[in-house]
């Protein structure tokens, strides 16, 4: 009888071996799922308590950096300085401004009238030949970001957005 247990024994070692590596590896799968879930659902706070934790004790926590504001400006439609046309041709221009805060929006509100009068100057002053390409485009950006900062300040406008630009 001895020899009939060591059978059962050996055959009952043979089937718990296949289902002691599913179960291995089922409780691997689902450590590893949860590690990942964990990761997932709380990545945010963790990042918060680090952020908190490395500012210092007396820093003020309820400052806040106040998103940039675009404010479009009307559409101008000036004369080009051509020459040769004898003020055939015409610009048809949307600005957008961007600005650090609710201030700076606050100020570009209030001299709208000299901002609108300075780009008006600005644009009547240019010819065909100098917009016509990419690069004169962006030389007009920054001559126009060079005028508007003798007007408001220099920080005031941290970008212009042409969102129209028609010449005929």
């Amino acid at each position: 009888m001895p020899e009939k247990e060591d059978v059962k024994e050996k055959t009952q070692t043979k089937k718990s071996f296949p289902k002691l590596v599913i179960i291995a590896a089922l409780v691997i799968i689902l450590g590893a799922g949860g590690l990942f879930a964990r990761g997932l659902l709380f990545k945010d706070k963790t990042k918060d308590s680090n952020q908190q934790a490395e500012t210092p004790k007396g820093a003020s926590q309820s400052v806040k950096e106040e998103p940039d504001i675009v404010l479009p400006l009307d559409p101008f439609i000036v004369n080009l300085m051509d020459k040769a046309q004898l003020g055939k041709r015409y610009l048809k221009i949307g600005i957008s401004l961007q600005v650090p805060g609710e201030e700076q929006s606050k100020t570009v509100e209030v001299h709208k009238a000299e901002l609108r009068d300075a780009i008006l100057l600005l644009l009547s002053s240019r010819s065909f030949g100098e917009i016509r390409t990419v690069e004169g485009k962006i030389a007009l950006k920054q001559a126009l970001m060079s005028a508007i900062a003798q007007v408001v300040g220099p920080e005031t406008v941290h970008n212009i957005y042409f969102t129209e630009f028609v010449v005929q």
